[in-house]
Order: C-alpha cells, then sequence, then structure tokens
C-alpha cells in the first residue's frame, strides 16, 4: 500500500475516517554526503514535513515524516 515509503520507519497508521493520517521517521543509518560521499550518521537536528499521498479506497492519504538533518564530518 505505501510502497513510496520504503526508506521510513512506519511509526503509525490512523484512520480518521475521510483521512488516513501516517507517521513517519527517517531510518537511524549512516548515509554518505550528498556534496563529498563520505558517510555519517552524526545528527544536527530534526524538522517535520507534511505529504500527500494518493488516495487510497477514496480516502485521503497525508504522511507526516520526521527528518533528521545530518553533519557532514569533512
Amino acid at each position: 500500500m505505501f510502497s513510496g515509503l520504503s526508506a521510513l520507519v512506519i511509526e503509525d497508521v490512523a484512520d480518521g475516517g475521510e483521512i488516513v493520517r501516517v507517521t513517519a521517521r527517517t531510518r537511524d543509518v549512516p548515509v554518505p554526503c550528498p556534496v563529498c560521499g563520505v558517510v555519517t550518521g552524526r545528527v544536527h537536528g530534526y524538522h517535520g514535513r507534511t505529504v500527500r499521498d494518493v488516495p487510497v479506497d477514496g480516502r485521503q492519504v497525508v504522511v507526516r515524516v520526521r527528518i533528521r538533518r545530518l553533519v557532514c564530518p569533512v
């Protein structure tokens, strides 16, 4: 159902009648810096994003994601 969310950890799915709310976060694994490629897992902070997915069974899907902001060690 939520195949596009494979890079995330799904923490909760709540059925709100007309709206399905999904709460997710990024995985806690080191990732390469997009600029230099050095792998890092050092967290600078977090921020949230809210996105809408395609409707499921005629109901709106809203995904709230907590995203890590990482620090490049270089």
